[in-house]
């Protein structure tokens, strides 16, 4: 033991003194100051009450209405909820926040978060995320049908009206696309508009029969071959029987590229004479 001399061996974590603060049981504030009690300076402790430092800070007020402490069996959940729902509503109408719809869906996440004990799944969160903003096939188009608006003037220097005619002549408005084929363009964005709320929403299987039902055959092939393979087959095989007909040639090639035997083979003997496919191809004792 000579020569040991007793002392701390590794270096203070903290080379200064510094401030430690910490809350107390009820609600108070607790500082240490930093001093050097070791070289005879004294140990400071200051108390603080929290209601009294913030009596005059907006934060106070909200504290003041939280259901809090959470303690699991004692606080009551529609308290919570009743919360969750006055701050979303609060967030909402605070035209001063600048992301006010952020603020909201955080509480309004909250709120299905305790409805649901904790348990989402991911069309809640669609459900949640999508909530007044229904997307339609207008924000998505290039171009939709050219409206033109006619005042009356040609530009056609051979078939220029008069000026009576003209200035009688009021404002008009003149579609340059048939009839039939925008009254077709707007049921097909109806029904495209409704395939694309189906997938936000989570509805993969009722967007497939969706986009079958109404002839979308290009998004249900494209949305069936991210899907299982049965899926795809089954999509593939309803494409082929009902856009085609059986003896159709298209129809032919793709069975039997897909390695079935096509269904024009068994249709095509079927129109025959009983008779005369048998003299055709049964065969004779002189054929030999």
């Amino acid at each position: 033991t000579t020569g040991y001399q007793s002392g701390r061996m590794t270096p203070p974590k903290y080379l200064l003194p510094h401030v430690r603060v910490c809350f107390g049981p009820t609600g108070q504030l607790v500082t240490v100051l930093p001093t050097r009690p070791a070289e005879g300076q004294p140990a400071k402790v200051e108390i603080h009450d929290t209601q009294l430092m913030l009596q005059d800070s907006d934060e106070m007020e909200d504290l003041k209405v939280f259901p809090g402490p959470l303690v699991r069996n004692e606080t009551h959940k529609n308290d919570v909820l009743m919360y969750c729902q006055k701050m979303a509503k609060e967030c909402s109408e605070d035209v001063d926040m600048l992301d006010r719809e952020s603020a909201e869906l955080i509480w309004r996440l909250l709120e299905l978060l305790l409805k649901q004990n904790g348990t989402i799944i991911g069309t809640d969160i669609a459900d949640l995320l999508l909530a007044g903003h229904e997307p339609s096939t207008q924000e998505y188009a290039v171009s939709g049908p050219r409206i033109v608006q006619s005042t009356g003037q040609s530009s056609d220097p051979l078939n220029t009206p008069d000026k009576e005619d003209s200035r009688s002549s009021s404002p008009a408005v003149r579609i340059s696309t048939d009839r039939t084929v925008i009254s077709a363009a707007q049921q097909l964005e109806e029904s495209t508009d409704r395939f694309r709320n189906l997938l936000l929403y989570g509805r993969k299987k009722e967007a497939l029969d969706w986009a079958m039902k109404r002839n979308l055959w290009g998004h249900a092939l494209f949305l069936a071959s991210k899907m299982d393979n049965r899926t795809h087959a089954s999509v593939m095989t309803r494409f082929a029987n009902t856009a085609m007909r059986m003896n159709d040639p298209l129809q032919t090639l793709y069975q039997l590229m897909s390695g079935r035997q096509p269904a024009s083979v068994t249709e095509g003997a079927g129109k025959w004479p009983s008779g005369c496919v048998t003299q055709q191809i049964a065969p004779t004792e002189t054929n030999y």
